[in-house]
């Protein structure tokens, strides 16, 4: 499965919607049976994230670097194909969805790998589902495709 930066933050901050909770809950589950994949940019976002959560002093330096420990425990394999080969299919994404260029990345390692999509990025979700790519309840129907 993909799994977008918003759901693995979602292991640190919890969600508002209980359903969204129980997606993460899930997806966390799930991983020691089915590792995970992401795209070489998911680690500046997750960094990016954790580097708010400390300015805002949601989180001490301490704590962010104890979840980015067991972050980096869990079994996500940073996908290494490289940007050449992924860049008109991602913009062609990007332009078909209206997605930015970061979350049509997702989308395409989605694609490619045939894999489902985990994601809590509503306009990313919708065309996942569009694709059949979607892991958990579409967010247009709300429905369970997998």
């Amino acid at each position: 499965m993909i799994v977008d930066a918003s759901v693995a933050l979602s292991w640190l901050y919890q969600r508002e919607s209980v359903a969204e909770q129980a997606l993460a809950q899930q997806v966390l589950a799930q991983l020691p049976s089915d590792p995970a994949v992401v795209p070489a940019l998911w680690q500046w976002e997750i960094a990016n994230g954790l580097l708010v959560a400390e300015r805002r002093r949601i989180m001490s330096a301490a704590e962010v670097a104890d979840y980015l420990n067991r972050l980096l425990a869990l079994p996500i394999e940073v996908d290494t194909a490289g940007p050449r080969g992924c860049l008109q299919v991602t913009l062609a994404l990007a332009r078909q969805y209206a997605l930015t260029a970061y979350d049509a990345a997702y989308l395409e390692l989605a694609v490619r790998r045939g894999s489902p999509l985990a994601t809590f990025d509503m306009r990313l979700a919708r065309a996942a589902a569009a694709l059949g790519l979607l892991y958990g309840a579409d967010p247009v129907t709300g429905t369970d495709p997998l």
